[in-house]
């Protein structure tokens, strides 16, 4: 028999590779599909363990493909076959976190198949009347509505980034 399988991980930087120090991502639902060479329909479904990790044994030859469905919470699939294969994400976020298509002969062991998601960073806090002039934040001064406060900077791409919000009440 034949295996497909490996890893889903939360990639920090969004650089699509496995990083030191970047964590497992348990309870992904992993989907495979395809058909045995003889063209029998293959569809099973699994969750990753705790270790992010996933295993599709037993199987027939044929040809396969491997579908990742983004976790629950904020989670954006981060960039497709960015580097070197055993460390890359293959789930294609254009294509709904399918990967292409993988042929496996009798014996054949691709541990290769992961995925790799991040979640949006947050930065914010307030803007306030600073009564005595002292720049601490103390209790009872006011904050202030209606400033408008611009951040800038680049993404993890290398792309530049310009948000504008307004102070709420």
């Amino acid at each position: 028999p034949a295996e497909l399988g490996n890893y889903t991980w939360i990639d920090d930087n969004v650089n699509g590779q496995q990083d030191p120090g970047e964590q497992p991502l348990p309870g992904v639902t992993v989907v495979l599909s395809g058909t045995t060479g003889s063209g029998e329909p293959v569809n099973q479904t699994q969750l990753t363990d705790a270790n992010g990790e996933y295993l599709f044994d037993n199987l027939q030859p044929g040809t396969y493909k491997v579908t990742f469905q983004t976790p629950s919470g904020d989670y954006s699939s981060t960039q497709v076959n960015a580097g070197p294969d055993a460390t890359d994400s293959d789930a294609d976020p254009a294509m709904g976190g399918m990967t292409g298509d993988y042929v496996l002969e009798s014996g054949d062991s691709d541990l290769t198949v992961d995925a790799g998601y991040w979640e949006p960073a947050t930065i914010g806090n307030f803007v306030w009347e600073d009564l005595n002039g002292n720049g601490i934040q103390e209790p009872g001064e006011p904050g202030v509505q209606g400033v408008e406060v611009t951040l800038t900077g680049t993404d993890a791409f290398g792309n530049p980034v310009t948000v504008v919000t307004t102070t709420d009440v």
